[in-house]
């Protein structure tokens, strides 16, 4: 379900931090585009993906992604480091490819984008690779197919990819540990193995049947589940199993096709202050980091005199379980409780922050914390922004709300209160308080949860914005729909707060 990533928040700014009269609709949007050129300078250079691989006792190789230079093209790059403890200089790293091979402008399937979604990368080309140490063979998928280079040991310059052929996508390729020129592969719905050597592709499961009806057809290989990827955040549904020296098995994982919904993130705002609460049930995420461009916009607040504040309320992730079982069959509840506290005894401690301009924002379960914040205190919260909010349990996948929530038979008071519907009447009677955002084609977070909460509020005579992105999914990934709704977003709490 939605994996809580930075949680609730808020925002607040205070007397010293107006930006000097509003700004119009084109002077924001200018602004945002500025930000946005300055962090993709910085987010850029950040290394990926990285792997080693040993030359000598005293040599390794190291292998990771980077975007070159400005652009937005992920690529392979590599350095050698010696271990050698008297050797002490700057690594120095260059390309792994020519640099004409680029892969932006090409072809991307459909298969490859929602796998990126599961996966939340935001960048283009090269997103992940497999490294065979021993030969140095490395294989990469991208523009719906793999490709092919071996990296020597002693490289005299930049290699050439070759690509391998394929009238199908592939995803996921894996490199056989006893015999690099062997690489298993997922496609449409099953596993092949493919033989560089002699160009042979062979299809090694026959799970799926290709009827194109999901209730008849509804197994896969290679490829976890929606619900697995969405909420377990497993994107690899088969391994090579390494036997011998110079044998391997390949480890197939099953499964039943299945879909729903995926990630939530929440903050608050008002000197103005904006508060980022944040609950984060993925086992494998972080409560204590923003990444990437998510980043930018806590600086791009703050750029405006906002006063942001990211808060860890009961059920966040990674502080043991019983920090966590706080929210067993009560979620949306608690966390607003704690956002208050934490609110209140700051601006007791900071007297630069202004309580009365707060505003909450989040995206997914941090979208529906926004709902929640405004229904549940709309004396102290004067705006929320709600970015694809889960509004009803009812709604969500199961696979992510029963651990939670357990059946709605067996808790229906917990659904109840834990629904955004059931505090509608509750939210303010004032207009541009509440602004709601999300893709139309949102497969987490369905579309018919913003229709429900609309209808709630027609039916309630409340006001509210929508923003809507006809093309966007759960995440926003097109740069023209991201700068618009930073715009919007920062619009929003500078001609309301």
């Amino acid at each position: 379900m939605p994996r809580i990533t930075n949680g609730g928040g808020g925002v607040a700014r205070g007397a010293g931090g107006s930006t000097g009269g509003s700004l119009n609709w084109r002077e924001v949007h200018q602004r945002v585009r500025e930000l946005r050129r300055t962090f993709l300078h910085l987010s850029v250079k950040t290394p990926t993906d990285v792997t080693f691989r040993r030359l000598s006792p005293t040599q390794l190789r190291c292998y990771f992604l980077l975007s070159p230079g400005q652009g937005r093209e992920s690529t392979l790059f590599y350095a050698d480091i010696n271990l050698d403890t008297t050797w002490c200089s700057k690594l120095v790293y260059q390309e792994v490819l020519e640099s004409g091979h680029s892969f932006l402008w090409r072809r991307t399937s459909r298969e490859e984008q929602l796998l990126s979604e599961r996966r939340r990368i935001s960048t283009w080309g090269i997103t992940n690779y497999e490294l065979h140490p021993a030969s140095g063979t490395l294989v990469f998928p991208a523009s719906s197919t793999i490709f092919q280079c071996v990296h020597p040991e002693r490289p005299t310059g930049p290699v050439s990819p070759r690509e391998l052929p394929s009238c199908q996508v592939r995803l996921n390729p894996q490199i056989c540990p006893a015999n690099p020129n062997l690489i298993a592969f997922a496609a449409r719905y099953d596993i092949y193995l493919y033989n560089t050597k002699t160009g042979e592709e062979k299809r090694v499961t026959h799970v799926h049947s290709g009827s194109g009806r999901l209730e008849y057809d509804p197994k896969s290989a290679g490829m976890p589940s929606y619900v697995m990827q969405e909420e377990f955040t497993r994107y690899q549904g088969y391994w090579w199993q390494p036997v011998s020296p110079v044998s391997s098995l390949l480890t197939i994982l099953k499964c039943h096709g299945c879909c729903g919904p995926s990630t939530f993130e929440t903050s608050v705002c008002s000197i103005p202050l904006l508060v980022s609460g944040r609950r984060l049930f993925s086992s494998t995420s972080s409560g204590f980091i923003y990444m990437g461009f998510r980043h930018m916009r806590t600086h791009m607040l703050a750029a405006h005199g906002f006063c942001v504040v990211s808060i860890d309320s009961r059920g966040s992730d990674n502080r043991g379980v019983g920090f966590q079982a706080h929210l067993v069959n009560r979620m949306g509840t608690v966390e607003i409780e704690d956002q208050v506290e934490v609110l209140q005894l700051l601006a007791g401690q900071c007297d630069y922050m202004d309580l009365t301009r707060l505003a909450v924002t989040g995206w997914s379960y941090g979208g529906y914390l926004s709902l929640m914040a405004l229904a549940q205190r709309p004396d102290i919260f004067k705006v929320a922004i709600a970015g694809a909010p889960v509004v009803s349990w009812g709604l969500y996948d199961t696979g992510y709300t029963e651990r939670y929530m357990d059946l709605p038979t067996v808790n229906p008071e917990g659904y109840r209160n834990g629904s955004v519907l059931s505090y509608v009447n509750n939210l303010p009677d004032e207009e541009n308080r509440l602004l709601i955002v999300q893709g139309m084609i949102d497969e987490n977070v369905h579309f018919s949860h913003t229709n429900q909460l609309i209808q709630a509020l027609i039916k309630a005579g409340k006001p509210y914005q929508l923003q809507i992105y006809p093309h966007e999914r759960h995440c926003l990934r097109q740069l023209d729909s991201n700068e618009h709704y930073e715009t919007k977003l920062l619009s929003f709490l500078l001609n309301n707060l």
